[in-house]
């Protein structure tokens, strides 16, 4: 025993030196035509040999797999994509395999529990957060909304870019599973699904309740199974479909739009946490927003987030955050991470704000491959390569390189931060 606690040990001072190692020698690209090419290339290599996000995250993460899929999708690399869009739904909840949640749950205590047969089939048509060495995890206690949405999502996106009726036909049974999954958490019948704690992408922040970033994944995917319907001709499912998404939009602008900005969310006890939130930037994105409502909300979370290092993803920072104790500036808990700047300068954009889009991408844009760092001491940042951050930044400056300037853009738009990166 004393043997294999070394042993653990051992492996994770080496997997940190190895971490050190990969971040003293991190490709930094420049913020040119050339520079998002070389990036391009790259990313598409470190895929080539799976769809892992990078760091120490093993296996495939759902909603990583969203971006990821996307950004391979714009490279045409469709093959690629329907492998990815195979291998998650035989993963969907339901269709066997070891299933485990509540690893970071308070109702659990944070100790990962196997799921027995009656959960299973409550959580039936969710997707886990993510599959490797052979287990199925669902992070938090019920299986996340945004994961669940953005398998979705990735399913419509492919069935959109290939607009192959086969696989709108293999695919459509799961989309309606995952979606009466999601449906079935409006526990309080405002059209809303509800979460626990740690059930999205900030999965030590303990949001709950209604959540914006969530509710637009969900919008996101409800859009995607109005366009399958319709492809394949089935206008009533379509017609239905559609209703539910405007009725829930509806509910997310009247619900969750407060004074003059969207909300964090509404916690499952009934109160707005009105933390300025970057990934509410999302909402933006789906169709149906607000052009008067998005641009004051663009303009708040510019006011609140704005670093001249880098957007934080929310303000203030969290004063209670678990299974992992994070302090101001660490990880989740307000710092700039280049995969939700990439959403925010997206939704920038659409909405005319050319200006603060360059901005956000120029800031980012040299640590597209690092998955997050401290826009105050940029030695502190996450794990490299994330790949999940690369392909979101690229995805976005390829789509809108005349717009960012990027074709006349020189080496000398490189981060002039990047020589204070060193370890």
């Amino acid at each position: 025993m004393n043997f294999m606690r070394t042993a653990g040990r051992l492996g994770i001072v080496k997997d940190a030196l190895a971490q050190l190692l990969a971040k003293v020698r991190a490709f930094r690209p420049a913020l040119s035509l050339t520079g998002l090419v070389e990036a391009e290339e790259r990313l598409l290599r470190q895929l080539e040999g799976g769809f892992e996000p990078g760091g120490p995250y093993r296996g495939v993460w759902v909603r990583d797999a969203y971006f990821l899929g996307s950004f391979l999708l714009e490279k045409g690399r469709t093959h690629a994509v329907a492998r990815m869009a195979e291998v998650l739904s035989s993963h969907q909840i339901g269709s066997g395999g070891t299933l485990v949640h509540g690893r970071g749950s308070p109702k659990t205590g944070f100790e990962p529990r196997k799921m027995d047969m009656q959960l299973v089939s409550e959580f039936e048509g969710g997707l886990p957060t993510s599959v490797h060495e052979g287990i199925d995890e669902v992070y938090g206690f019920y299986p996340d909304i945004d994961s669940t949405c953005l398998f979705v999502a990735l399913l419509g996106k492919l069935i959109d870019h290939t607009g192959s009726r086969a696989l709108a036909e293999t695919y459509l049974p799961a989309i309606e599973r995952a979606l009466r999954y999601v449906g079935s958490r409006d526990t309080d019948g405002d059209l809303l699904p509800e979460q626990l704690e740690n059930e999205d992408w900030a999965d030590n922040l303990l949001r709950s309740g209604n959540v914006t970033y969530s509710q637009a994944t969900y919008l996101l995917a409800l859009d995607h199974a109005v366009r399958v319907h319709e492809l394949l001709g089935a206008g009533d499912e379509a017609e239905e479909t559609r209703n539910t998404f405007l009725e829930t939009r509806k509910a997310v602008d009247g619900k969750l739009w407060v004074g003059d900005r969207y909300v964090d969310s509404i916690d499952i006890y009934g109160s707005y946490i009105p933390t300025a939130s970057q990934d509410t930037s999302l909402l933006l994105l789906v169709p149906g927003a607000d052009q008067a409502r998005a641009v004051r909300h663009l303009e708040y979370l510019w006011e609140e987030l704005w670093t001249a290092k880098g957007p934080l993803n929310l303000v203030p920072a969290r004063a209670e955050c678990a299974p992992r104790r994070l302090r101001p500036h660490d990880y989740q808990n307000s710092t700039v991470w280049p995969w939700f700047t990439a959403v925010h300068c997206e939704s920038t954009l659409k909405f005319g704000k050319v200006d603060q889009a360059s901005q956000l991408l120029r800031v980012v844009f040299p640590y597209s491959f690092f998955e997050w760092y401290d826009p105050f001491n940029v030695r502190r940042r996450g794990f490299y390569p994330f790949r999940t951050s690369a392909a979101a930044v690229l995805s976005v400056a390829r789509q809108n390189t005349e717009e960012l300037g990027l074709g006349q853009a020189a080496a000398k738009n490189q981060s002039h931060e990047l020589g204070s990166m060193t370890v």
